[in-house]
């Protein structure tokens, strides 16, 4: 299969699924714009605005978010179309069980398409009130775990390397740990982070004295973690082994675990919102129908047909 994709035009479709606008008046006419084709099947970018407007929001934006995943839509949806050619060119809905089958999802497509009308929230649902006190009531819910900054000096030393090279490193941090946490009016005492500068090997933090950014503490390794635990703020530890090497570190500040802010967490709180209400009226209007003329089956006539469906087998 042949696909001919164009990444630029697939992110921008994603992020407003909404149709192509036409032409003006008077303006010439010009080719659709093609997202993918394989030989004489196509598939323009109005189709794409199209299929796109139909999926949930949550699915654009994740399309939106990951042009892999986007692309891969598009080639499951061309695959679609070659097998719908491919079926047509053999006549194939023409056959009695395939009719049946493709009046039934025409009904089944309906009676969803119908329901998901009825069920639909208000635009302005939910309200910034509404808002607020959901996230009230859960802030548990969006707890974000402690924090650390921290200060590093590194020494690379990986796994396997000579036992040498392996305590010679180790034996440097403490030779460098035993300046940092020398008493004021020693003649040892140097500062942290102008030994990371002069000493650390990690270039990214080195130029900086050593200085790492925020990190929450289930993104930090075990040993380095264990460490930090045991550490006050402003405290330097003894030389931590990791896979990559040796470490020194400084706890320079704590943050404790704390709820998300709003602001991070609002358009999941929304979404989240939408769907128990969209779900609620789902509900409704199930309950509404059925109270309007319910449902009565013939228990007799129906065990019937359970009878005869288990003799054909």
């Amino acid at each position: 299969m042949r696909i001919v994709l164009l990444p630029p035009l697939l992110l921008a479709l994603a992020a407003s699924p909404a149709a192509a606008q036409a032409p003006a008046p008077g303006a010439s006419a010009t080719p659709a714009p093609l997202v993918a084709r394989r030989g004489a099947t196509t598939l323009t970018e109005a189709q794409l605005r199209e299929i796109l407007a139909r999926e949930p929001a949550e699915t654009r934006e994740a399309l939106r978010r990951d042009p892999q995943a986007l692309a891969q839509f598009v080639r499951a949806r061309m695959l679609r179309m070659a097998l719908v050619e491919e079926a047509r060119a053999q006549r194939f809905e023409q056959r009695p069980d395939v009719a049946a089958r493709l009046e039934q999802a025409r009904l089944d497509a309906l009676a969803e398409a119908y329901l998901d009308a009825m069920s639909d929230p208000p635009a302005a649902f939910p309200s910034e009130a509404e808002i607020q006190a959901a996230y009230d009531a859960n802030r548990t819910r969006f707890m974000q775990p402690r924090q650390f900054r921290v200060s590093q000096l590194f020494m690379a030393v990986p796994q396997g390397a000579p036992r040498e090279q392996d305590e010679a490193a180790q034996r440097r941090l403490r030779e460098l740990r035993a300046q940092a946490t020398a008493p004021a009016n020693a003649r040892n005492r140097a500062d942290f982070a102008e030994l990371a500068r002069r000493h650390s090997e990690d270039r990214a933090s080195a130029p900086r004295g050593g200085a790492l950014d925020w990190v929450a503490e289930d993104r930090v390794v075990e040993p380095i973690r264990a460490a930090l635990s045991g550490l006050e703020e402003g405290g330097i530890s003894e030389p931590v082994r990791s896979e990559t090497g040796w470490h020194l570190l400084r706890l320079d500040a704590t943050r404790p675990a704390a709820p998300a802010p709003l602001a991070e967490v609002r358009d999941r709180l929304v979404a989240a919102l939408r769907q128990a209400r969209a779900q609620e009226l789902s509900r409704l209007a199930v309950a509404d129908l059925l109270r309007r003329e319910p449902i009565q089956i013939d228990e007799i006539q129906l065990g019937r047909v359970a009878a005869g469906s288990a003799s054909a087998r």
